[in-house]
């Protein structure tokens, strides 16, 4: 005697294919765009500190305070200048 068993109703029909590569593209998109907007946002900022910087060294320059600019320069530059 054999018994036959029928197939649940979900598994009758084919499945449809999920299409995932829309998320992926999207998921990209948005990081490339949050990666773009920090770069900037760090250029920016850089930007606006180096140009104070620049200010002050030109009034120091201006006011011919080498000793001033000297001080206040990085260690290798004292080096390389041999002070």
């Amino acid at each position: 005697m054999e018994t036959r068993t029928e197939p649940a109703p979900f598994e009758s029909y084919p499945q449809p294919k999920r299409r995932i590569w829309p998320y992926i593209v999207i998921a990209l998109l948005l990081l490339i765009t949050f990666g773009i907007y920090s770069c900037a946002k760090a250029v920016n900022r850089g930007r606006a500190y180096a140009e104070k910087l620049v200010s002050q060294f030109h009034e120091m320059l201006n006011r011919e305070d080498f000793d001033a600019i000297y001080n206040q320069s990085d260690p290798g530059y004292r080096t390389a200048v041999g002070g």
